[in-house]
């Protein structure tokens, strides 16, 4: 809730017809330990953060709530976080958010709640009384998610993850669960729910390339690797005696991440994006 105070402090000053606050801010401590104090300025007076904080943007919203406190503002959320999620959307050049409302329960006691989709994820709030109530739940939780992803991420332990939509590009590869990355890999697995907007050209363009062939032996999906949602198998027969060593040949699919370390042994296909990487792996089972 402190990353809105400005958000609420300006669009109070907009429908007053007020001059926007100004900050300016005080640095205290060395440039290695630096600690900031700040002040907001608006219809000529004054409002000063309570106390020192470790970023600027912490004390610009410390002190904006100063000003809300001190001026009674209590703006209806509703109109807030709607507003703030569709101005986000231009920002980002995404979509108008799409919002979805499910209701249940007996006609004189309904719950009602609603799911918005904006950038390609999906954002479901908590449920309400009304239709617009529970608008404005998913509207929050979706702009709070998507301007502080790490918070959301590690907040509560209760966080959704990923959970894509099966498209006729990658239904035959749906009866894995989707790849797991290795220890090493730089990758956060904790995300809010979303549908990929580039995966499934992915998911098309592996569809394309491999071939399965018609025995039933060779086009079996394996077991013996939970972390694989897309297995190209080539099976070499196992003669009387033999050790039962399978080579195996996988794709793997992984969101893209700066500086993202890759399997040993792994060539990245030629088909992977900007926001996926497609690689293959040649294993034992």
């Amino acid at each position: 809730m402190l990353y809105l105070y400005k958000n609420r402090l300006q669009r109070y000053a907009q429908k007053s017809n007020l001059t926007l606050p100004e900050y300016s801010t005080e640095r205290d401590g060395s440039p290695h330990d630096s600690r900031f104090k700040s002040k907001v300025t608006m219809d000529g007076k004054t409002y000063e953060s309570p106390h020192f904080f470790p970023t600027v943007k912490e004390a610009e919203h410390a002190a904006a709530k100063v000003a809300l406190e001190s001026l009674s503002i209590d703006e209806d959320d509703s109109g807030l976080y709607k507003n703030l999620l569709q101005e986000l959307a231009q920002k980002e050049g995404f979509h108008i958010p799409k919002y979805v409302t499910m209701n249940s329960g007996p006609p004189h006691m309904p719950s009602f709640v609603s799911t918005v989709e904006i950038g390609g994820q999906y954002f479901e709030g908590k449920a309400a009384r009304s239709k617009k109530q529970a608008e404005t739940n998913a509207a929050k939780i979706a702009y709070t998610g998507l301007q502080e992803p790490k918070d959301y991420v590690s907040s509560a332990g209760n966080e959704e993850k990923l959970s894509p939509k099966l498209t006729p590009a990658n239904a035959e590869f749906s009866t894995h669960h989707a790849p797991t990355p290795p220890p090493d890999a730089d990758i956060d697995t904790k995300q809010p729910r979303c549908l990929p907007s580039s995966r499934d050209s992915v998911y098309s363009s592996l569809r394309d390339q491999l071939s399965f062939s018609s025995s039933s032996s060779e086009s079996e999906h394996s077991e013996c690797s939970n972390k694989s949602s897309m297995v190209s198998t080539t099976e070499t027969p196992v003669g009387a005696g033999a050790t039962n060593i399978v080579p195996r040949e996988e794709i793997l699919v992984y969101p893209r991440t700066p500086n993202m370390k890759l399997p040993e042994a792994a060539t990245v296909l030629p088909f992977s994006d900007d926001k996926w990487v497609a690689l293959k792996v040649n294993s034992t089972c």
